[in-house]
């Protein structure tokens, strides 16, 4: 724990969720205070070798800096930071092109995916390159159960804001949204929209998400009833789109819809599960790698079966690095590794 990167860590994520918590718009007020209060760090760590004083004050700075780093990164993270993000044509224009970057979900009345949005056509200016996701609802037809993840498709339909859940105070719909990035919609109805562009079926992407589609279609072909289905999808493979809103909503109240996405959580037990199922092998170099690969593939098979949900590839990542260090050295520092 003597590491340097523990000492940045904590501030820098309370700076992280103090931009969640407070929200600005003022990226120059907040990029100013992370360099003064990094000038006031480096000040004090030369004061420092001469006055005892300079010692605490830096600590206090070193802290601020942290934080405040955290914050601007957080802030200049944003999507909206964007010019050419579509929100800001969403008024503008009728017509939009898209990439679709989710498996198709159904419901009783449409196929649901989330998508790129990559272009525009505004009624002055004509196309425009756009960016941002939003979530497409495409009515049922022989067209839009074609539709699969890499399709790129031109619509002619108008991008709206989403809102709010009418009579669900205890779930802010349109914040959940906004925090995967989502910050519209858009129905399409049949005739409305073509594919101009399939999925490469060689991608790894492709890849992925047929394998995910398959090991969906073994838990909705078990006996399981659909709301254990539905969890049971979330669960394992990261796929929450067959969770109705009460089940989700009970699971929020308790306090526990992390679980129902694959995150650092889930590849975690992985990990120290494989490990003990190779208690077997000595703790030799030559062992220490044998486990290690096989915990990182093992990781990475994972990841795969979840389509290679961006959560699932930070985690991934993360317990990879971890695994190489191990593999490494017998005494490691779990933060160095990561660093």
């Amino acid at each position: 724990m003597n590491s340097s990167i523990v000492k940045w860590i904590l501030p820098f994520m309370i700076g992280i969720l103090l931009k969640e918590w407070f929200p600005s718009n003022s990226e120059m007020l907040s990029i100013t205070l992370s360099i003064v209060m990094a000038i006031g760090a480096g000040i004090c760590t030369f004061l420092s070798y001469k006055h005892k004083v300079a010692r605490n004050i830096y600590i206090i700075f070193f802290v601020l800096t942290a934080i405040s780093i955290g914050y601007t990164i957080a802030l200049l993270h944003s999507p909206l930071r964007n010019a050419n993000h579509y929100i800001y044509y969403m008024n503008n224009g009728n017509m939009f092109e898209a990439v679709i970057t989710d498996k198709p979900s159904h419901t009783p009345k449409c196929f649901k995916t989330t998508a790129n949005i990559t272009m525009v056509r505004t009624y002055n200016n004509g196309w425009k390159h756009t960016t941002g996701k939003a979530i497409l609802y495409f009515h049922k037809d022989s067209l839009s159960e074609t539709l699969q993840y890499g399709d790129k498709v031109v619509i002619k339909a108008s991008l709206t804001e989403i809102t709010p859940i009418p009579n669900s105070p205890d779930f802010d719909y349109k914040d959940y949204m906004e925090k995967r990035g989502i910050y519209g919609r858009a129905y399409i109805r049949s005739g409305n929209f073509a594919i101009i562009e399939q999925s490469s079926k060689n991608s790894m992407m492709t890849f992925a998400n047929k394998l995910r589609d398959t090991m969906i279609g073994i838990i909705e072909g078990s006996e399981l009833n659909e709301q254990e289905k539905g969890i049971a999808e979330a669960m394992l493979l990261g796929w929450d789109e067959n969770i109705d809103d009460e089940t989700f909503q009970r699971f929020s109240n308790a306090g526990i819809s992390h679980i129902l996405c694959v995150s650092g959580l889930h590849l975690g037990i992985i990990s120290i599960l494989v490990g003990y199922c190779l208690f077997f092998l000595s703790n030799s170099k030559r062992n220490r790698i044998i486990k290690g690969c096989v915990r990182i593939v093992v990781l990475w098979f994972f990841a795969m079966i979840t389509g290679l949900a961006p959560s699932a590839m930070r985690a991934a990542t993360m317990f990879s690095l971890i695994v190489i260090g191990e593999m490494i050295s017998t005494r490691t520092n779990t933060f160095s590794n990561i660093a």
